[in-house]
Parts: C-alpha cells; sequence; structure tokens
C-alpha cells in the first residue's frame, strides 16, 4: 500500500478511535451511574451522539490531567485506560447496535430505504474538513505554545513549568487532550480532535433546535456553524477554541434542558461542562458565570429544586475547574495567572495593562460595537485578520431582530452574545474570542429561518431544507476549498512534509538545524517556531527574556553573551527581515556564525573566555 492511500487511511482510522473513544466514554458515565445519561433521548440521536461524545471528551481531558498530575500520562497506562473504558462500554455500543437493528425494521416494514444519498451527501460535505485536518501543524499559536505544552505533557507525563513558552503555565484541559493523542499518534492527529469537537458542537446545535424549535431549525443551525470559515479553519489547527465553544454549548444546552425537564442529571452535566470550558481557557469563566446568573434568575419564583440549582451548579463547575487553577496557583501564587498581577503581585509575563473603563465608554466604542458584524466578516484587519465568519450572520441581522421582537426563546439565545460582544470589545481584538457565542447565535438565526416555514407548505419539503442547508454550509466549504488550493495536497511522506514545512515556514530550515546542533537557544523573532525546536527555545515578547531586553544588548556583545548563558543558551538564532547582527570584531569575538540560509543566521556562543562583566 503506497503513502497516498496508507496515509489517508491510517488517519481516517485514528479519527474514528478518537471519536469512538470519546462517545464511549461519555456513555459510560450513563453505565456506570445511570442517573447521570439515562435522561438522554433515546429517540433522538442527535442527542445521544453528541452530549456523550462532548462529555467524552471533558472525561478525557480531566483523566490527562489525573495522571499527568500522578507523573503517569505513558503510552502504557494511557492504552490500558482507553481498553478499560471500551470494555465498560460494551452495553453502550450494545444498545446502538439494537437500536439501529430495530431503527432499520420500522424503516423497511414502512416501504422505506436506507437513505444511503443522504450519507454519502453528508460525508462529502464534511470531507473537506477531514483534508484540512491532514496537515502538519503550521498555525501561530499551536507551535507556538499549544503543541509545545502538549508535547512537554507527552514527554514527561507530567506537567512541568516552560519557562520557554510565551506562558509558562495556562489552562491546559485541550492540551491534555493533545498530548494523549502525541504518545499514540503523530501531530497530525490533534487536528481531528478539534474536528471531532466541531462536530460534536453542530451535533448539540442539531439535537437544540429540534427539541426549542423544529427539526429544521435543529439541521440550519448545524449547517450555519459548519458554515464559519473560521470554524472550518480551526479543524485543520491544534487551538482550543473548538473545545472551549463544544463545552459552553454543552453547558448551556443542558442548563436549557434542565430548565424544561426538572432532571438534576442535566444540572450536573451543564456545570460539568462550564468548569471544564474554564480549565481550557480563561474565558469560559465568563460563560459559566452567565449560566450561574440564568440559573439563578429563573429560580428565584421556582420549586426548591430551582432555587438550589444555582449554588449545586456553582459547587459542581468549581470541582471541575479548581484542580487547573490550584495548579496553576501552586506555580505563579496567581490561579488566574498571568492576569490580575495588582491583586497576586507583578511578574515578567504582565499582559498589556487595560484601559481604564471610562476610556471605553465613548463613541468609538459604539460605532465598534455596531460595526462587529461587518468586521468579522469583511474588515477582518479589525478584528485580528482570522478567517471571516459567515456572512448569512450579517445577512440575518434584520431577521434576528424581528424574531427578538416576537419570540422569547430567540432572546433568551441572544442575552449572551450580546453581552459578550461588550465584553469583546474590552479584549485584545482577535475574532478568536467570538467563536463561543457561534452556536447560539446560529440557533437563534435558525430558529428565525425555521419560523418563516409557516407562510406555505413548500418550505416543508425535505428538498428544500436540503437546499437552505447546503447555503448555510456554503461558505465553510468554499473556504476549505480555498486553503486546498493554497496549500496543495495534504504531504503524506517525511519527504513531502519536510518540503511543505521549509515551504510554508521560513523558519523552519534554520530551526531543525539549530535542534541538532543545541538543546537550549535564544531566537530573536522566531517564537512561533517552538514546536519545531524539541529544546529550550528562548525569546519572545513578553516574560523574562522578552526581545525588548535582549534587542538593545546586540551592540554590546559580551553583555548579550552574558545574559544568555544564564539562559544556558549555547547558540543564537536571528530571523532576517529586522534584527540585524553588528558587523564587528567585538562581536565576531563573542558570537561565532554556524549556520546561514535566506531565513535566518545562526551563531553559536564563544567558549573560548568567559564572559565577565
Amino acid at each position: 500500500m503506497t503513502s497516498l492511500t496508507s496515509f489517508p487511511a491510517a488517519h481516517l482510522l485514528a479519527l474514528c478511535v478518537l471519536a469512538a473513544t470519546a462517545w464511549a466514554a461519555g456513555s459510560l458515565a450513563g453505565f456506570m451511574a445511570p442517573r447521570v445519561l439515562s435522561w438522554v433521548g433515546r429517540d433522538d440521536w442527535a442527542e445521544r451522539l453528541a452530549v456523550p461524545t462532548a462529555l467524552g471528551l471533558a472525561i478525557l481531558a480531566h483523566l490527562g490531567f489525573v495522571l499527568a498530575t500522578l507523573g503517569l500520562l505513558r503510552p502504557g497506562i494511557l492504552i490500558t485506560a482507553i481498553a478499560a473504558i471500551h470494555a465498560a462500554a460494551i452495553p453502550a455500543w450494545r444498545g446502538v447496535v439494537r437500536d439501529l437493528r430495530i431503527a432499520y425494521s420500522r424503516r423497511t416494514a414502512a416501504g422505506g430505504r436506507v437513505p444511503f444519498g443522504w450519507i454519502a451527501a453528508g460525508l462529502l460535505a464534511i470531507g473537506p474538513l477531514f483534508v484540512l485536518g491532514a496537515y502538519p501543524p503550521t498555525a501561530f499559536d499551536e507551535i507556538l505554545y499549544h503543541l509545545p505544552f502538549a508535547r512537554a505533557f507527552a514527554q514527561t507525563g507530567g506537567l512541568p513549568l516552560m519557562p520557554a513558552l510565551r506562558f509558562p503555565v495556562f489552562p491546559a484541559l485541550a492540551e491534555l487532550i493533545f498530548a494523549e493523542i502525541l504518545l499514540l499518534a503523530d501531530d497530525v492527529v490533534p487536528h481531528f480532535a478539534a474536528l471531532v469537537a466541531i462536530l460534536a458542537t453542530a451535533g448539540l446545535l442539531l439535537a437544540w433546535g429540534r427539541r426549542m424549535f423544529s427539526p429544521k431549525a435543529g439541521w440550519i443551525a448545524a449547517a450555519l456553524y459548519l458554515g464559519n470559515p473560521i470554524v472550518v479553519y480551526f479543524t485543520g489547527t491544534a487551538y482550543v477554541e473548538p473545545f472551549l465553544a463544544l463545552f459552553v454549548t454543552g453547558s448551556l444546552y443542558s442548563a436549557w434542558r434542565f430548565r424544561h425537564s426538572a432532571e438534576r442529571a442535566w444540572l450536573l452535566t451543564a456545570a460539568a461542562f462550564a468548569g471544564t470550558a474554564a480549565g481550557v481557557k480563561y474565558l469560559g469563566l465568563f460563560f459559566a458565570a452567565a449560566v450561574f446568573v440564568d440559573l439563578l434568575f429563573h429560580g428565584r419564583k421556582a420549586t426548591p429544586l430551582y432555587r438550589s440549582a444555582p449554588i449545586l451548579f456553582a459547587l459542581i463547575a468549581f470541582m471541575a475547574l479548581a484542580p487547573t487553577n490550584a495548579r496553576i496557583a501552586s506555580h505563579t501564587g496567581n490561579p488566574l495567572f498571568p492576569y490580575l498581577p495588582s491583586l497576586f503581585g507583578s511578574t515578567s509575563w504582565d499582559p498589556i495593562a487595560l484601559k481604564p473603563m471610562g476610556d471605553h465608554v465613548s463613541l468609538d466604542t459604539v460605532v465598534r460595537f455596531v460595526r462587529l458584524p461587518w468586521d468579522v466578516v469583511f474588515n477582518r484587519s479589525a478584528v485580528g485578520r482570522q478567517p471571516p465568519f459567515s456572512p448569512f450572520y450579517l445577512l440575518g441581522l434584520p431577521l434576528l431582530l424581528a424574531g427578538a421582537v416576537r419570540d422569547s426563546q430567540i432572546r433568551r439565545l441572544l442575552v449572551i452574545p450580546c453581552v459578550w460582544a461588550v465584553v469583546f470589545l474590552l479584549l485584545p481584538r482577535d475574532s478568536r474570542y467570538l467563536v463561543p457565542i457561534l452556536p447560539p447565535l446560529s440557533l437563534a438565526l435558525a430558529g428565525t429561518i425555521a419560523g418563516l416555514t409557516r407562510i406555505g407548505t413548500r418550505f416543508e419539503r425535505k428538498t428544500w431544507l436540503a437546499a437552505v442547508c447546503a447555503l448555510a454550509f456554503l461558505p465553510g466549504w468554499l473556504y476549505a476549498g480555498y486553503r486546498f488550493v493554497k496549500l496543495g495536497p495534504p504531504p503524506a511522506t517525511a519527504e513531502a512534509r519536510e518540503l511543505y514545512l521549509t515551504r510554508t515556514l521560513p523558519l523552519y530550515p534554520a530551526i531543525r538545524h539549530l535542534d541538532r546542533i543545541s538543546t537550549v537557544a535564544y531566537a530573536f523573532n522566531a517564537e512561533r517556531m517552538k514546536y519545531y525546536y524539541r529544546g529550550e527555545l528562548y525569546g519572545d515578547w513578553i516574560g523574562p527574556s522578552r526581545f525588548r531586553k535582549f534587542l538593545p544588548l546586540l551592540e554590546t556583545p559580551r553583555l548579550l553573551h552574558r545574559e544568555l548563558r544564564i539562559f544556558k543558551a549555547t547558540h543564537l538564532l536571528i530571523a532576517k527581515g529586522g534584527t540585524k547582527p553588528p558587523r564587528t570584531a567585538e562581536w565576531d569575538r563573542w558570537f561565532v556564525k554556524v549556520y546561514e540560509d535566506a531565513g535566518a543566521e545562526i551563531f553559536e556562543l564563544s567558549q573560548k573566555r568567559a564572559a565577565t562583566p
């Protein structure tokens, strides 16, 4: 079998194993404690797939945290745990097979056929998402710190402090999923974990829309979410936003199910998702607080169960989140490191100081808020130059406003996105921070569109629904095609991978050479390349090795040499196009050039004489 067939086959198998393990882990919770998952609708296949898969990803993240905390994140132990999960979930798998047989029997008895055409269309639709995930990691943040964190966890079997990275410690539940994958597969498969999270989010929207509005609304909501180019972009990255969006959506959906079913298990699930979201990224704290406030408001005049719900929710969410923040606090003394330095103490990693609140209350802020739907689609330079959002949110604004006036459910769905859009104005301008509100926004727009079907019977036809879903999904599908044309076929061999990385990352050849000759180095303007250097690569815009501290020392090579030796660095890389080393005898005395290409120069720190002040 050639690499052209074995590469996609092996990674497709990895995707299936990953999705099956997540589903089995989530279903296992119901098997071990029937009151926990017995409430998942047996007649709602989307809910039966999406809720356990989302819950299973959360369980795998926490499993990785426990194993790493004990220093036991090792391949043998992880394989044993995965085998135990699948063995214990055999009753759940039998239930799925039984239900499929019953559904098939009922369909054939009624004269129907298995909808192979629709299944093929669905696979064709998500096929480009799989292809995007097959490229080697090159996205900025994934090779800056997400995958370096994951690799360090996998290599050490624990949770080490990483002083050479942009942040030495951070919420890491998503990175622990990546670490588990790196123990058993290559660095392409973490992209498929993001794909599983994205598809599970779409499944939650399908189930939520079916229950809140109609089956049509569920399909349209899922298509709208998958139709976002920025969401499609995440299928080819090891970013944490897909997991944050999944767990936020899981918490919102579970809280909604709790309010309408009075099942305590949904409340526990909502809390577990909320705490896990905050353990993926600090932004999850906002959504946990939002669900808490919603439960508090809902329980004011309700039964004792609803009145106690906010306290129980907060307790379970805290239990899910506490280990992550306790680890961060143990290393730094600040559970929200590096934020709130005025409260917990200043460090070299202090973020840029936020402006006073009064500075944000201005006409410019109001204009930014009004322009936000336009900026995330067309004026992306104003929001971090990320891939665009679907234009259908912008086109659907009049429908959303009309739906909010007419339907209280749509108003409730829009509350959190609107509040978060205001909070977004206080954050660095990066549209990735808006991704967690795309699911409820998609559902609100889908509910409004589905409401239009009351105008005529034509809207009830499956072909019309398929056309609407295809149109909603089209921007994401076109973006996937654009990426494929731009990047070319995914590299399927080691040689093709090297050529692809060299073409995509100009500093890759220099970093690979640096990796061969050193284990600790410093690099100017090469911070994004840290994943491809297996040792400690210092140099970033913040932290104790920040550029503004070392750049002035280029004019005094003796002092630069001394400072770099404090980090035990043996080599210095200088990326071309910006910083230039001085061409003096003094420089040559302390730094010896050992490599140069079109992208960078590498110097070895001289060992002939001590760098004394």
